[in-house]
């Protein structure tokens, strides 16, 4: 969750919650891509533009990052990945 730079919670009240709160509150985006290295090492954006990707690559090291607009770009990272 953006709001919290954690998981969702568990309990479907407390998820919407914090899902209903995410539009008034400031987006965490440090805090989460600093709570997501710690199980993820690779970032693929897909969609037009790479600005996620230059966010990613600016705020964390040693990790992979990937952008992608086409079927053909994801066909091609998913091979590199493999």
């Amino acid at each position: 969750a953006n709001m919290t730079a954690a998981p969702y919670p568990a309990d479907p009240r407390a998820a919407s919650d914090v899902l209903a709160n995410q539009v008034s509150h400031a987006v965490r985006w440090v805090d989460t891509l600093h709570a997501l290295q710690i199980s993820i090492d690779t970032f693929i954006e897909v969609g037009p533009g790479k600005t996620l990707s230059g966010l990613v690559k600016r705020t964390l090291s040693d990790v992979r990052v990937y952008s992608c607009e086409t079927a053909e770009q994801v066909a091609a990272i998913a091979d590199e990945l493999a």
